[in-house]
């Protein structure tokens, strides 16, 4: 083989390398968004880690309503929030609930997650209180876990997990806080 050949197979070789590469890296930080219904996957999380609370059914979370922000999210508005649901029991003293919220197109995701985790009251409910609190993201959906550990001591992680598994990917940073 001529040098003039060598190198044509070479540059070649390094080109394709290259379009390989940049593939790789573009879909890697793809942020993929979860394409279903909060309801669907609030179902799909109970599937995959069943809870033994006679649980009310998933509440879609009325976002003109302060009072309702405050009590499920945390929150004083839902600047940047386009919907939210939440699940928690029928009723009885047992500290739990999960709420699901999908965010608006451009907004600051991390800012709400801490927002959520910094305002939730783990002791919203009548003589009990939750000891955990778990707020993470997939794409444009956040998920926030709040469990009292008499309930199970690893309640909130395994409801974390199936909420991983149902989204069928990694999670955004997992942010915890434990009660006071």
């Amino acid at each position: 083989m001529t040098k003039k050949t060598i190198a044509l197979l070479l540059a070649a070789l390094m080109i394709l390398t290259l379009g390989a590469c940049s593939k790789n890296v573009a879909s890697s930080t793809t942020n993929a968004n979860y394409e279903g219904s909060l309801e669907d996957l609030m179902s799909a999380i109970y599937e995959i880690n069943p809870v033994e609370l006679k649980l009310g059914p998933t509440t879609t979370i009325d976002l003109g309503n302060a009072d309702n922000l405050i009590y499920f999210l945390g929150l004083s508005d839902a600047e940047g929030i386009k919907e939210a649901v939440s699940s928690e029991p029928m009723m009885g003293s047992q500290a739990y609930s999960i709420s699901l919220v999908r965010v608006e197109e451009g907004a600051d995701i991390d800012t709400l997650k801490q927002n959520i985790l910094d305002g939730i009251n783990p002791r919203k409910w009548i003589c009990v209180g939750a000891d955990k609190v778990i707020v993470t993201n997939y794409g444009d959906i956040i998920a926030m876990i709040m469990t009292d550990s008499n309930l199970s001591a690893t309640l909130t992680d395994d409801l974390y997990n199936a909420f991983a598994e149902a989204v069928g990917g990694e999670t955004g940073k997992k942010l915890e806080r434990a009660a006071e």
